[in-house]
């Protein structure tokens, strides 16, 4: 029943026909109220921007309990857990103890579905700016189908980083994901058409060895057609589809859209940027080195606990984890009986992903057609406007004007607000992900600044017209965004997408009114204009957490534009003055939250980092640590601390994460260093090829060569595996500092090294070897508090025995 105010008497009474007023009536009267003052039409559409973007983000992962039956023949989160929870229990980097136990374990739970687990024992070498290798162990099972020859893989990495991060992330979420989908598409008795092998590989932290291992030496690779590979970059969020084929991507994304997800997150532009950029994981290998197409389901959020002590089971998303099981027991349901032979194309799709629709998909041919269309209609709205007297010089230029300076002032002012913080917060700089613990918080106060900044030049540009005053503002950003997306099309075809959200406000502004508005023709600007929304909004977000907050310009730019699209919604200012006091006052309150976080506890751990280097060629011995700033921990060791600027880095190379920063003498440890022995050096045919073997006296981690002079490494072996790239040798240009890393698959394990040099090369080659036994050795070492960790991604907490090889 509806009811509105009798203008006669001021009272509510019931809609009817004979009703001097009607609800049309009164929210007309509404909107024409005073353009300056907050109306109720400025609250209402307030808060439908707010739920759009709210929806946008909501509909992105399946809900926290989904996946909670305990029917056998469905996917159940409790199962998974309870596998992640044995798997996650210790830090198990390849050649640990943990490592072992951890491959027995996956072993046991494929044999209790009834699959016959295969290991697969093999030397896996990799190139990435030096040579890496390891004798790996991938864990290999296969369910037959009914037509074989062609198999699909699910595949993720059983090995975690090094050398304290538990793994429940990165990947044992992937692991289990795959056992307990594969769990129940084996309990429904179904007999897929397709061959599916389950492979977790060995080796992926330590240079995708296994997938290498894999691809090159296992008889089951040349039947793969399609890979569907599960990752992760942080703990938490959206996962992300991207995509690895060398041809084109149509039947591929045509394929995925007809399987029937209910929440992916893809879109081209990923896509494109993913091509050109030299990503890796295990998914590359298969690409590059065998030609088999594939799909990388991976989510990036809470970055700050990759590879740490922190990617622990209970920080793990329970969402997440249920976004991961949507995508591989929909697409295994699918591509099991899919003709994977007909993935391949040599056409590119642009797709994007919209709440409530699915994927949007189509040909890139089509990017230069819309973008033209877009630039046809804004021809007829100007036209139509300046015909009607509402669009003149003047306007177009505060529109200019407006667009402009929202953009450059938010970039400014971010780029400039987050070196304030940088300065006044120094432990923002400790966290080596690049978004710190507050980053949500901090990105939330510069967005709403943003947004803050953004309605104040709009509303200033507005209130130079009387009639209908923003109207006129709307030419000049749908025009940027007709520049960008004719740019896109052109020198980045995946972004093509970006052309939509402006052909929806153009859409919006054909419903602007030729004198009063109506709640039709507002309800009409509404729907349209909340479409752009819905498909930017999550995009500002990831875009900051994917490259970190020193690129935080990049998202509050992107919402500066995506909010001058929304200027059809605004037929008075009202809207404007509520979205900046409201902007302003989340702006403040987040940065006051980011600043009340800003320190260190139990759940946000501070990073630091403690080495024992020991030259046992000269008997000298140091302390080493990469902190920036030294605490208690470190303060233990380093009393009297040298800083890293005055460091040879002969004695112990770093890249720039790993770099010394602070030194100490350190006393001389009686420990034995490796057992070196020469076995040929010849010289032919113009190079010079020497081959020595390394035997460790100690348990070892890692055996790593450095040279102390510039070296072009002509071919390489390492115990006869060669690093070869289709039969070709893969050739290395080395500055001073690592040739090789090899990771001890078992700590005693010798090392056979055959390299070859241009004869006439000079050579100088030492061996470090390292090992994580600190606190055995040092057994007055005092551990870390609880609000302390090892810092990830460089060799931390080890005992480090250098010595001259030749």
């Amino acid at each position: 029943m509806l009811f509105c105010p009798c203008q006669e008497c001021g009272s509510y009474q019931r809609a009817s026909r004979t009703c001097t007023t009607s609800l049309h009536v009164f929210l007309a009267d509404t909107m024409n109220r005073s353009r300056s003052s907050i109306t109720l039409s400025s609250w209402l559409v307030f808060l439908a921007i707010v739920a759009a973007i709210g929806w946008s983000f909501s509909a992105q992962q399946p809900a926290n309990d989904a996946y909670s039956a305990s029917d056998d023949a469905v996917f159940s989160q409790q199962r998974a857990l309870a596998h992640l929870n044995v798997i996650a229990a210790k830090p198990h980097y390849l050649g640990s103890a943990e490592h072992e136990r951890v491959r027995e374990y996956l072993v046991g739970a494929l044999a209790q579905m009834g699959l016959t687990a295969d290991i697969q024992h093999q030397v896996g070498t990799h190139f990435r700016r030096q040579y890496s290798a390891a004798d790996t162990r991938n864990i290999i099972a296969r369910i037959p189908g009914s037509q074989p020859g062609n198999a699909l893989i699910l595949m993720s990495h059983y090995d975690s980083g090094l050398h304290s991060s538990l793994g429940a992330s990165d990947a044992g979420s992937g692991v289990v994901t795959i056992l307990e989908a594969v769990r129940a598409f084996l309990a429904r008795g179904e007999t897929p058409l397709n061959d599916i092998v389950i492979l977790l590989t060995d080796g992926e932290e330590r240079g995708l060895l296994g997938a290498e291992a894999f691809v090159g030496h296992h008889p089951w690779a040349s039947q793969a057609r399609l890979i569907l590979n599960l990752e992760a970059r942080g703990s938490g969020g959206p996962s992300y589809m991207l995509m690895e084929t060398n041809g084109g991507n149509a039947h591929m994304i045509r394929a995925f859209s007809a399987a029937g997800l209910k929440h992916p997150a893809a879109n081209s532009l990923m896509y494109s940027l993913y091509k050109q950029l030299p990503n890796d994981t295990d998914l590359t290998v298969f690409r590059e080195q065998g030609d088999i197409p594939g799909f990388n389901f991976a989510f990036i959020d809470d970055h700050f606990d990759y590879h740490t002590a922190q990617d622990s089971v209970p920080r793990l998303d329970a969402n997440t984890l249920n976004h991961q099981a949507e995508y591989l027991t929909t697409l295994l349901d699918y591509f099991a009986d899919a003709d994977l032979a007909s993935l391949e194309s040599e056409a590119d799709w642009v797709y994007f992903n919209a709440p409530g629709i699915g994927m949007i998909s189509y040909p890139f041919a089509w990017n230069l057609w819309l973008v033209a269309l877009g630039v046809m209609a804004l021809g007829g709205v100007v036209w139509r406007d300046w015909r009607q007297g509402r669009l003149g010089v003047s306007q177009l230029w505060r529109g200019v004007l407006a667009t402009s300076l929202a953009a450059l002032l938010v970039w400014a002012v971010t780029h400039v607000g987050w070196q304030l913080l940088e300065a006044l917060f120094p432990q923002y700089a400790e966290i080596p992900h690049g978004f710190t613990y507050n980053g949500h918080w901090i990105l939330a106060s510069f967005i709403a600044l943003s947004i803050a900044i953004t309605l104040v030049l709009f509303r200033w540009a507005g209130r130079t017209t009387t009639d209908q005053p923003l109207r006129a503002l709307h030419v000049a950003p749908v025009a940027l965004w007709l520049v960008i997306s004719g740019g896109a099309a052109t020198s980045l075809p995946g972004a093509g997408f970006l052309v939509i959200p402006p052909l929806l406000a153009l859409a919006a502004m054909m419903f602007w009114p030729a004198s009063e508005d109506t709640p039709r023709l507002a309800a009409a600007r509404l729907l349209l204009a909340l479409l752009p929304v819905l498909i930017l909004a999550p995009l500002i977000p990831a875009f900051v957490i994917g490259l970190g907050l020193n690129a935080m310009a990049v998202g509050t730019v992107l919402t500066a534009l995506t909010l001058a699209l929304l200027l059809p919604l605004c037929s008075d200012q009202g809207l404007l003055t509520l979205g900046i006091r409201i902007s302003a006052v989340i702006a403040c309150g987040s940065l006051v939250v980011s600043m009340m976080l800003s320190g260190y506890s139990e759940d946000r751990r501070k990073p630091n980092s403690i080495n024992y280097i020991l030259d046992s060629d000269t008997g000298e011995a140091w302390w080493t640590s990469s902190n920036r700033r030294l605490d208690s921990f470190v303060g233990q060791f380093l009393t009297d601390p040298t800083t890293g600027d005055s460091w040879p880095q002969e004695r112990y190379p770093a890249y720039r994460s790993s770099r010394v920063r602070w030194y100490q003498d350190a006393p001389v440890l009686p420990l034995a260093p490796a057992k070196i022995t020469v076995t040929g050096d010849v010289k032919d045919d113009g190079l010079r090829t020497i081959t020595f073997s390394i035997q460790p006296q100690r348990p070892t981690a890692v055996l790593q060569l450095v040279t102390t002079s510039p070296l072009t490494v002509r071919r390489m072996r390492i115990n006869g595996e060669p690093f070869k790239r289709s039969d070709q040798w893969i050739e290395g240009e080395f500055k001073p500092g690592f040739v090789l890393t090899n990771t001890q698959a078992s700590p005693l394990a010798p090392l056979t090294v055959e390299l070859s040099i241009d004869s006439d090369a000079p050579l100088g080659l030492k061996l470090l070897q390292t090992a994580y036994d600190m606190p055995e050795l040092f057994e007055d070492m005092k551990a870390r508090s609880t609000s302390m960790m090892p810092e990830p991604f460089i060799i931390n907490d080890a005992v480090i025995i250098s010595q001259r090889v030749l």
